[in-house]
């Protein structure tokens, strides 16, 4: 683990990740989910991409 981490931020980090992933998995019904995470020139890089019919414009504004 990188020096520069604390536990608090590595803490706040997990519970983001764990809501991006239960936030994904709530409104997808079918489909598939993948959450990639690189190290690039020395930063974190966490992408999420989702393969299915994806989220209704009325219910975006509830996920952030």
């Amino acid at each position: 683990m990188n020096k520069r981490y604390t536990p608090q931020i590595m803490t706040g980090l997990f519970k983001l990740l764990m809501n991006i992933i239960k936030n994904a998995i709530q409104f997808k019904e079918d489909g598939l989910i993948f959450l990639r995470g690189t190290l690039e020139n020395g930063e974190t890089i966490i992408e999420e991409e989702e393969i299915g019919i994806g989220i209704a414009a009325e219910e975006v504004q509830h996920i952030l």
